[in-house]
């Protein structure tokens, strides 16, 4: 579904970490993070500035 509306696969992330594993949480924010920033702004994003241009 992603793909059909031009947005990256990478862009959504599901992952299970308990409560217990705060060190493990804050590695898998870190990591997506990064995988955001070097995929830059969503396609969305420009999108939705033409449309309410």
């Amino acid at each position: 579904m992603l793909d059909f509306c031009g947005v990256e696969k990478e862009r959504l992330r599901a992952s299970w970490v308990s409560s217990a594993e705060a060190p493990e949480f804050i590695d898998e924010i870190n990591d997506f993070i990064g995988v955001l920033k070097k995929l830059g702004p969503s396609p969305l994003k420009k999108e939705l500035s033409q449309i309410v241009a």
